[in-house]
């Protein structure tokens, strides 16, 4: 696979792919710490991925167009396009991000609208399990687009991305006792 003909763009799908998954994983932990119902979780789910999406999509439009106008006042050319940054930021935030609640919606089809507070019931641990593998391939695929080690790439986007995690995991434990 030639990844030399992404590079215009591998920043952005990087940067959206790392932050759909390690966002949306993260909202949906704290969510399963603070053991709220599987629908709510999955509502924070779709909701962060839809809105950060967004925003992260016109955050770096406004940046890029921004870089454009001061590369333009320069006599320079930007090489990409400021909404087409801002597209494959947002796609690859939005599939990413989906990626988590995918075994959450085939649990709620299964078993209902059921607390989603158990951490070890199987839906959630194939969540976390394909969330970690998903991690790592993006982080092998940054590696292989910046020329880094793929490997040590991965190890470290998966790192940063469980550390996220755990720690939005346990501000919703520690959060919960507002629910009542």
């Amino acid at each position: 696979m030639d990844l030399n003909s992404y590079r215009p763009y591998s920043s952005e799908f990087v940067h959206g792919s790392i932050d759909g998954l390690v966002t949306t994983f993260a909202v949906i932990n704290g969510a399963i710490g603070a053991h709220l119902s599987l629908k709510s979780v999955i509502i924070l789910g779709i909701v962060n991925v839809i809105a950060d999406g967004f925003t992260i999509a016109a955050g770096k439009y406004l940046s890029a167009k921004a870089e454009a106008d001061v590369l333009k006042k320069e006599g320079k050319v930007r090489n990409v396009s400021p909404f087409n940054s801002a597209i494959v930021i947002f796609i690859s935030f939005a599939l990413s991000g989906l990626i988590p609640l995918i075994p959450l919606f085939i649990r709620y089809y299964n078993e209902g609208n059921v607390k989603a507070g158990d951490i070890t019931n199987e839906y959630t641990v194939i969540m976390y399990i394909i969330t970690a593998l998903a991690l790592y391939g993006i982080g092998y695929l940054r590696g292989k687009m910046t020329g880094d080690d793929p490997q040590t790439n991965a190890r470290e986007v998966t790192l940063i991305g469980g550390g996220a995690a755990l720690l939005a995991l346990f501000v919703g434990r520690t959060l919960q006792v507002w629910r009542h």
